[in-house]
């Protein structure tokens, strides 16, 4: 339990001229309340001195979490009163302060007043743009589709909360494109979507055509002046080459470049007589004295140099006067004869410069008289030996000249290299890797980490986070799952809990072994425990390992103990009517199922007047009392949170079969109220509030289930004569009111809920299923319900033969009415009349709801006509999926695209949805819209 002090400042008013406003309250501290939620306070105000004066309001400073809900009256006279009231919701936690200004002014003068408003504000797990995950988790809990493993678009956005922002999300070149925006080349700012071209040899504009390729790649393009794109010798200031063609692209073809004979040669190619056609470089030399091929010469074949007798174009070799037509052969390699045949033997084959009939082998150029022996296996120099070291004995196909070792055949020039730390490739380099750095007999190229000498193939795995043994993996338990520093390996007995570790502190108020020595909070003076059954050594009882043996005599400790005020219960079925007096807080430590109250036929807890309790984590059964079957507290402060109440009863005329507060400051939140019974299908009078009868006091009750409760009136919930009770995202499902035939007997029906008091507001609710054998199968106003407002709710499959969804009584004698806001709600699908008033009047607080598909009609009254303001509509609301086959789990009541529900709720800015749109009608409109449901 906590306590927090409070600072309150009172500001004087300014009185001028004898004209005063008197606020009730100098201050409005408003309950904790979860980010995303809402608290109400209110203070009359009235004219004390003066008047009349206009009155104005506003709230200090602007943008803050508070907001005026009721203004004072515009213009107020002395001694008259006027009711303010101001709203927190905080979108943020932590404390929060502002003031409530009261300005009043007249021909008398001025008066204000500054009322001070705090109000603290929790982390409860919301999802405000209901992407599915916790606000505390996501990074941009505005944004539906910003949450942790969201796809990354390219919007610039960390979209899937790593707080990275993906490379290609960035402009680097400031051009306004990002890379997945269609950017080809981010690190240039004339490169983007749709850019001019350029000639720059760029696809500027990024649609995968350049439009100015170089395709002979000669480094111009035709863009630049390119002629002949396809010919990499013509370009603007390219060589004129002596081919026929503009190669500078200059349009211009130069004169000697010009063949006129015809010939394909013009003079830049040499043709020294263009007249000529026969004469051009390469002709055939005619035996003429002619230059006919251009070299400037007259062949010297057309003269007899040897002076034989022979001109050279005659005969085949006029150098030699021995050479000429009938010469005689010699072993020369000359054609002696010029018969055009070289003898068999005179020819050099080899080219070794030796004739066949001078060498042993004229097939090889590397084998003749006198040449340097090879590494080859041959007799190169042909004396008729060959070296011995010229084999190969390991038969790797190279010769022990060749290679380093030859006598392994691993070994080799051009060897792939083996992890062996030899030199297979015979280039006199062992590998880097082929060594042993780290001593521990495996070399680094077999070794995934050579620096560490306890890493290596087939080593033991080693409580270090390494992979030891080579295998690729590090062993599980070696991980540090939960990031504590300790993996289980070395001693973390649960690696899911940062908190829990070999030598981590004990923790109090867990029930784990935080410091994995086997033993749960050693050394622990709170809480005090209990358990059903205790170790016979134990001496002092409280421990957890030596628990009192009963939840009663855990609770009295506490009661007693002035340094702890909380008693934990573990785990069991206690079989126990336990009593309450005084500050204690009682709890399980886990899930409401694992720790079981079973009154056994009697009270199952008792909360005696005028004490402080929170009671969680528990679940209270099989009590049985005239009120209060499971709980009974009487005027007592109470925080009563995810606990379960189901299977009590109450006693003949008795009240509240799972739960009877009366006249109790409550906070009730996330509590099942499941099959509870108060008179179901009695004749007595008084059975009301099967789940929960509330008589008095005021509080909050948010996200209750109410379901399968039975009860005369009020299956669900009775509240009667409270004072401000908020019913706030609530689940009222397959309740049901039965009691006596004679409907003029008392109240009658109520299968949700029964509301006999003011002041009471309904928000984004559901009923579903509920049934009444009178009026009201969802919901029955039974008085006439000033300051009382239900909004956004939806009323779906509940039956009564009257107001299936919600029955309007009006106080005996009172002929104007109910004075209830029923705004913004669904009711349809009913079996019965969706609305039902016992006058026929559904006045200016009837607005704004859509009333559909009900059996007997939308609107029901003992009398006619009927009177519906005309800003109802009567529209199936296009739920996203509805089954009505009774399993509300498979149901989703959000609003399909195109509901004619979407934003036609009340158009007041008050009743705005959480993104600040107009109403939606339904649950998942106005200022508690933003939850989910079931």
């Amino acid at each position: 339990m906590t306590c927090r002090l409070l600072l309150i400042v009172l500001l004087l008013p300014a009185c001028t001229n004898g004209l005063e406003l008197d606020p009730s309250r100098g201050f409005l501290q408003f309950d904790d309340t979860p980010v995303g939620g809402a608290d109400e306070e209110g203070l009359d105000v009235v004219m004390k001195i003066g008047g009349p004066a206009e009155v104005t309001a506003w709230i200090e400073p602007a943008g803050s979490p508070f907001v005026l809900v009721a203004h004072p009256d515009p213009v107020m006279d002395r001694g008259q009163p006027s009711f303010v009231s101001v709203r927190f919701q905080p979108t943020e936690a932590g404390d929060h302060l502002g003031l409530l200004v009261l300005l009043a002014t007249s021909v008398e003068g001025e008066s204000r007043q500054d009322i001070v408003l705090t109000g603290e504000a929790f982390l409860d797990g919301l999802d405000g743009d209901r992407d599915g995950v916790d606000f505390d988790e996501d990074c941009d809990d505005e944004d539906p589709l910003v949450y942790p493993g969201a796809p990354e678009l390219c919007d610039g956005i960390d979209g899937d909360c790593d707080g990275l922002l993906p490379a290609n999300e960035s402009d680097f070149d400031g051009d306004g494109f990002p890379a997945c925006g269609g950017d080809c080349s981010d690190d240039n700012d004339s490169v983007y979507p749709e850019a001019p071209e350029l000639c720059d040899g760029v696809d500027n504009d990024c649609d995968g055509d350049l439009g100015e390729d170089d395709e002979d790649l000669d480094g111009f393009r035709v863009c630049d002046g390119d002629c002949d794109d396809d010919n990499p010798l013509v370009h603007p200031g390219a060589t004129e080459l002596c081919d026929g063609l503009d190669g500078d692209c200059d349009d211009e073809i130069p004169t000697d470049e010009i063949d006129v004979d015809g010939d394909t040669f013009a003079v830049c190619a040499g043709d020294c007589d263009e007249s000529d056609a026969s004469i051009h470089p390469g002709a055939t030399e005619a035996c003429n004295g002619i230059d006919d091929d251009c070299d400037t010469e007259v062949p010297a074949d057309e003269s007899d140099l040897d002076g034989d007798g022979f001109r050279g174009c005659e005969e085949c070799d006029d150098g030699d006067d021995t050479v000429f037509p009938g010469g005689s052969e010699v072993c020369d390699g000359l054609d002696t004869d010029c018969d055009g045949v070289v003898p068999t033997d005179e020819a050099d084959l080899d080219g070794d410069g030796f004739l066949a009939c001078e060498e042993c082998d004229d097939s090889n150029g590397s084998v003749f008289p006198g040449a340097d022996e090879a590494c080859d296996g041959v007799d190169s120099d042909c004396d008729g030996v060959v070296p011995a070291d010229e084999v190969d004995d390991d038969g790797d196909t190279f010769l022990a000249c060749a290679e380093c070792d030859d006598a392994d055949d691993t070994t080799f020039p051009g060897a792939p290299e083996l992890c062996d730390g030899l030199d297979n490739d015979c280039d006199a380099v062992v590998p880097d890797d082929e060594v042993d750095l780290d001593g521990d007999s495996a070399l680094a190229c077999d070794d995934c980490d050579d620096l560490d000498d306890t890493v290596f193939p087939g080593a033991p795995e080693l409580c270090d986070g390494l992979d030891n043994d080579c295998d690729g993996a590090v062993p599980a338990d070696e991980a540090d799952e939960d990031a504590d520093g300790q993996a289980p390996c070395a001693g973390d007995c649960d690696d899911d809990e940062a908190l829990v570790y070999d030598g981590a502190d004990e923790g109090c108020f867990d029930a784990v072994d935080n410091d994995c020595d086997g033993v749960t909070n050693q050394g622990c003076a709170c809480p005090i425990w209990g358990h059903t059954s205790t170790p016979a050594s134990c001496l002092e009882l409280g421990s957890f390992d030596c628990p009192h043996p009963t939840a009663q005599e855990a609770i009295d400790e506490v009661i007693v103990e002035t340094s702890c005020d909380e008693a934990w219960l573990r785990p069991g079925t206690y079989v126990e009517n336990i009593e309450i007096e005084g500050v204690v807080l009682v709890r399980g430590p886990g899930d409401p199922a694992d720790v079981v109250l079973d009154g056994d036929g009697d009270r199952t807890v008792d909360i005696a007047f005028g004490s402080s309790v929170i009671m969680s984590n528990l679940t209270i059964t099989g009590g049985e009392a005239e009120e209060g079957g499971g709980l009974f507290a009487e005027s007592s402060e109470l925080e009563l949170y995810d606990l379960v109440i189901e299977g009590n009863e109450c006693e003949s005329e008795g009240a509240g079969g799972g739960a009877y507060l009366e006249d109790c400051d409550f906070d009730i939140a996330n509590i099942t109220f499941a099959d509870n019974e108060c008179g179901f299908g009695d004749v007595d009078d008084g059975n009301d509030g099967g789940g929960l009868y509330v008589d008095g006091g005021g509080g909050g009750i948010q996200g209750a289930v109410f379901t399968g409760n039975e009860a005369g009136d009020g299956g669900g919930l009775f509240l009667s004569d409270v004072v401000e009770v908020t019913v706030a995202q609530c689940s009222f499902l397959d309740n049901a009111a039965e009691d006596s035939d004679d409907p003029l007997s008392e109240l009658e029906g109520g299968g949700g809920l029964v509301i006999d008091s003011d002041d009471v507001l309904v928000l984004n609710s559901v009923f579903g299923g509920n049934q009444a054998d009178q009026g009201g199968g969802a919901i029955l106003v039974a008085v006439d319900g000033d300051g009382t407002v239900i909004a956004n709710n939806v009323l779906i499959a509940n039956s009564s033969p009257e107001g299936a969804g919600v029955h309007f009584r009006a106080a005996l004698g009172d002929l104007d009415g109910q004075d209830v806001d029923f705004v913004n709600n669904i009711v349809a699908f009913n079996q019965g009349y969706g609305a039902y008033t016992e006058l026929t009047l559904f006045g200016d607080n009837f607005q704004y709801n859509d009333v559909f598909g009900n059996t007997a009609g939308g609107y029901g009254a003992p009398i006619g006509p009927i009177l519906i303001p005309a800003n109802n509509i009567a529209s199936d609301p296009l739920y996203v999926s509805l089954s009505l086959d009774g399993d509300w789990t498979n149901d989703d009541l959000a609003l399909d695209t195109g509901s004619p529900c979407i934003d036609a709720g009340d158009p007041a800015t008050f009743y705005n949805d959480p993104d600040g749109t107009r109403n939606d009608m339904g649950i998942y409109g106005g200022l508690l819209g933003d939850w989910l449901w079931p």
